[in-house]
């Protein structure tokens, strides 16, 4: 199935989550949350009666001699779900948890990875027959014993105070922001962010997330480390910015899933009054920043749906300009992003857009992958993955001449372009990788 996501849109597993204190949901299913708790405040208790009495059913039909259970429109998984209930048994059960929502499957195989009684289906929970009969429900339920089937609450996406309960319309959907994302994202293909997600160990990337970044990990066994240095890196660049150059506003391009600490944890913890704008061009990652990411009071934050490759739409977005003063430096940050940029994206015309931008004093941060320090053998089985038809994505290697070209015109800050893990390495957090373990450069420059 290709799994296509609608953010715009609440979602009722997301709705659920949000209406018990969940955190998988986003902005579109809290305010349909909040409809529901305005119509009726009780809404929330019922829900959270409702996953108590499943646990009861689940305990009668275990004294009863039932073994096989199948629970349709499960929802997001919380703890205390009922497969832990069977797991106590001596004679161990097996669950089947249906739910249209991807998100919500993808949740339940990885908090199930290592439980082959329990199986997790993305359907309709309305088909019955076509669940029972589906292959993979056959693989765990057997089909001449009892099952015990479970049904969920219906879960409105919305509310009227007069009405009661009822789905929202297309209509009564709210207007995108600016610099909000696309409503929709595909997650049977990898994407970036969430690959390095889960190269950071991460909870936020799907299955064919972990396949690509598998995949890579054989040819290249450190770039786990490699990522990790990465985010070291960070913190030491933003530290000697605010620290030892002044300044306290940035522009993060390519920003990817939130890790802490990001770059506004390091500036305000230096600099309270520091003001940064997130930018990425996965939905999935500028939604979580906007739910996860905070500020100090006397700072700001900010996060813009925007493509690197179209710097314009990031510069003439209106939020941009509310967070950040253009007439004061910015630290611009482009840090393992722009080698996901092809030489048909242009990329050296757009950094030098983004730095025509800048105000004189600002700087620019970039590190950048390259095959320069490893084995012939490593380097050809990267050059092989970074090839469109490989199925990771867009990637474009370059040497240590290539990327130097990013900075033409730039004052460089010593100690220039160097192997990541040799900037700045007697700063903190040093770096504990050599620089054939992490392949990439790393530059900071100012703007004359």
């Amino acid at each position: 199935i290709e799994s296509i996501i609608d953010l715009g849109r609440p979602n009722p597993a997301r709705v659920g989550n949000a209406l018990l204190g969940g955190g998988h949901n986003f902005a579109a299913d809290r305010r349909a949350a909040t409809r529901l708790l305005d119509a009726d405040p009780m809404v929330a208790t019922r829900l959270a009666v409702h996953r108590h009495l499943l646990r009861q059913a689940t305990r009668v039909a275990l004294d009863l001699g039932i073994k096989q259970f199948v629970q349709l429109g499960c929802g997001i998984p919380f703890p205390g779900g009922i497969h832990p209930l069977i797991g106590e048994r001596p004679e161990a059960g097996r669950v089947v948890y249906v739910d249209p929502d991807p998100v919500v499957v993808e949740l339940i195989e990885q908090a199930t990875a290592d439980d082959p009684t329990v199986t997790a289906i993305e359907a309709d929970p309305g088909t019955l027959a076509g669940v029972l009969h589906d292959p993979r429900t056959r693989q765990v339920i057997g089909q001449g014993e009892p099952v015990l089937v479970m049904l969920a609450p219906r879960i409105p996406t919305a509310a009227s105070p007069a009405q009661g309960p009822r789905p929202m319309s297309a209509a009564e959907q709210p207007d995108p922001e600016p610099g909000s994302p696309s409503r929709a994202f595909d997650t049977s293909k990898t994407h970036p962010s969430r690959r390095y997600d889960y190269w950071l160990g991460g909870k936020d990337h799907f299955a064919a997330d972990r396949a690509s970044g598998d995949q890579i990990a054989e040819a290249f066994p450190t770039v786990r480390q490699a990522a990790i240095e990465n985010r070291r890196l960070l913190q030491r660049v933003v530290s000697y910015l605010v620290r030892d150059a002044g300044v306290t506003q940035f522009l993060d391009l390519g920003t990817g899933i939130p890790t802490s600490p990001n770059v506004h944890e390091i500036a305000q913890g230096i600099a309270p009054t520091a003001r940064i704008v997130y930018v990425d061009h996965d939905p999935l990652v500028v939604a979580h920043g906007r739910a996860l990411t905070t500020s100090t009071p006397e700072g700001a934050t900010a996060y813009l749906h925007g493509d690197l490759r179209e710097p314009a739409t990031i510069l003439d977005n209106p939020v941009l300009t509310q967070v950040l003063d253009l007439d004061r430096p910015i630290g611009l940050l482009l840090v393992a992003v722009l080698h996901f940029l092809t030489d048909t994206d242009a990329p050296y015309d757009v950094v030098h857009h983004l730095i025509e931008a800048l105000p004189a004093g600002s700087f620019l941060a970039l590190s950048h992958a390259t095959l320069d320090p490893l084995p012939a053998g490593t380097a050809e089985r990267l050059a092989a993955l970074a090839d469109p038809a490989s199925g990771h994505g867009a990637f474009r290697f370059r040497d240590r001449t290539q990327i130097a070209r990013f900075l033409d015109g730039l004052d460089l800050v010593e100690p220039g372009l160097t192997p990541i893990v040799e900037w700045r390495a007697d700063a903190q957090p040093r770096p504990e990788a050599t620089a054939a373990e992490t392949a990439g450069y790393v530059a900071v420059a100012r703007v004359p």
